[in-house]
């Protein structure tokens, strides 16, 4: 059937366009027409450019009546209805950065009649794993990631639903006001601590009337030279030390947090770039000492604020029956910041940054998280992974995600299978044995927490455990020794078995 498109289509539809042949060639080994106009008989694939609703440009509509299939959506939600197409009803799937599974087919059709909606539960998902920013984003666009990275700059992927301003995005503390540049002169602009002024690992002294005029004038500079940015951030330094002078202090007390003193400096910002940029938005990062909410204090209406889990057991989801005590204290400081904040981002932890190529066997805790975030309204969500590095599951986890940010109530097993039978072939019933047994590892030791700052752990992954996977990895490659591909994806997998024995060796 001939593809309609319209005769000059903005990047996104002609890059639907040649996926759509592209990957048409691999599965039946022909390719459509390109028309612009719907043939007399009506029978075509139509590519419509036109958001289901204002502002939304990820969901879609499929739409077929037996001679004409209709996908329609947004700048990025055109290019996901031809990715979802080529998926469900072609057996197409992009796995990693190195593995995409094409079926031959007899025939590829769709079913009639047909007429789906798919709308994302997340405005933003944005794993930040290594494997889905590679290939210049093009994983993350069959993903239908639209966070910020290499995605944003390929206009033919569509772009980014909102975005930090540049070198916005963490810890902004030295960006509004830089030690390296006042802290000789002026040490009464940073931390106070138990009396003497800190200017190593410091904080702002966000109560001192200099250091809000001369981060005002910082922010207002970033706004300018980036003016399509979404948001900045608003975020203390990547340490403690919390100012402790008598006025921060004061402020902190009243509220109960040393969000306290921080909010209300993040508030005076706001209400300076409310005045200046309208529509703007700043981030308030609860992290560590700033996460617990503040008594009386409230975000500003153009206030995003985001909450990092970063000191939370990943052994067992939010809510769940065996929840650890540190996650029953992070989700009340999430649900009361939830009752009080106009937005809320989340920013999740996925991997385990001391040992990346050990076990982490957290898949359970990913799904059930996204879940739990899901019904309490969060809109973008972050899931830090391993970045470049090579870590437990590290093709898996992130196209793990991005399926659960689009739709958490799938059937995390379902998926995994469906992962592992196109990802390792003969292999993955090997694969999948190594999921269970480290899952039981963890399981079998309730009073361990899981944590992203793991070392070593012998006594959890032991050796007898780590001697069965390596023998079952052999026998892994064996069975695909045969296909390269998947040879391939076993090993990197196994990879993460060798490296922890190695390490217990070492």
């Amino acid at each position: 059937m001939p593809l309609v498109i319209a005769a000059d289509p903005a990047p996104s539809l002609g890059f639907a366009t040649k996926e759509w042949n592209r990957h048409l060639k691999g599965l039946t080994g022909g390719q459509a027409k390109i028309l612009h106009a719907v043939p007399a008989d009506g029978r075509c694939v139509e590519l419509e450019l036109d958001p289901l609703e204002p502002g939304d440009d990820d969901s879609f509509s499929l739409k077929a009546d037996g001679r004409k299939l209709t996908i329609r959506g947004g700048t990025r939600g055109v290019l996901y209805g031809v990715f979802e197409v080529l998926e469900t009803y072609g057996g197409v799937g992009w796995y990693s950065r190195t593995y995409t599974h094409i079926p031959r087919l007899d025939r590829f059709a769709v079913p009639t009649p047909l007429d789906r909606l798919e709308k994302p539960a997340f405005d933003v998902r944005w794993p930040g794993w290594g494997a889905a920013r590679d290939m210049d984003g093009l994983l993350a666009a069959h993903l239908r990631l639209n966070g910020p990275g290499v995605v944003g700059r390929r206009p033919a992927y569509g772009g980014v639903r909102y975005r930090v301003g540049k070198g916005w995005t963490c810890h902004t503390y030295n960006r509004l006001c830089p030690v390296e540049k006042y802290g000789r002169e002026h040490p009464e602009y940073f931390s106070e601590i138990r009396g003497r002024r800190r200017l190593a690992q410091t904080q702002l002294c966000t109560t001192n009337p200099d250091v809000r005029e001369i981060a005002c004038s910082n922010l207002f500079a970033a706004i300018r030279r980036d003016p399509t940015a979404d948001a900045w951030r608003i975020e203390q330094n990547d340490y403690d030390f919390p100012c402790t002078c008598a006025k921060c202090a004061a402020i902190d007390a009243r509220e109960g947090t040393h969000a306290g003193a921080a909010l209300e400096f993040a508030n005076f910002l706001a209400g300076r770039v409310a005045r200046e940029f309208p529509g703007k938005m700043l981030e308030f990062s609860a992290y560590q000492f700033t996460r617990k909410p503040p008594k009386h204090l409230r975000p500003a209406p153009n206030m995003v604020v985001e909450l990092a889990a970063i000191e939370c057991d990943y052994a067992h989801p939010f809510g769940s029956a065996d929840e650890a005590p540190v996650n029953a204290e992070f989700r009340k400081d999430f649900e009361d910041w939830c009752r009080i904040a106009p937005r809320i981002n989340l920013y999740d932890y996925t991997t385990n940054y001391r040992r990346y190529m050990h076990p982490f066997p957290n898949l359970e805790t990913i799904a059930g998280n996204i879940r739990y975030y899901r019904d309490h309204g969060v809109k973008i969500l972050y899931s830090e992974g391993s970045g470049t590095a090579h870590a437990d599951l590290g093709e898996l986890k992130p196209w793990l995600i991005a399926k659960l940010a689009w739709n958490p109530d799938r059937d995390l097993n379902e998926l995994i299978a469906t992962f592992c039978r196109a990802q390792y072939g003969k292999a993955a019933p090997h694969v999948l044995n190594y999921i269970r047994s480290a899952r039981a590892c963890v399981e079998a030791h309730p009073d361990k927490a899981l944590s992203i700052f793991e070392g070593n752990r012998p006594t959890v992954y032991t050796d007898d455990f780590l001697d069965r996977q390596l023998a079952n990895f052999r026998e892994a490659e064996r069975v695909v020794a045969d296909d390269p591909d998947r040879l391939h994806n076993v090993r990197m997998t196994a990879a993460i078995v060798y490296a922890t024995k190695l390490d217990y060796l070492v």
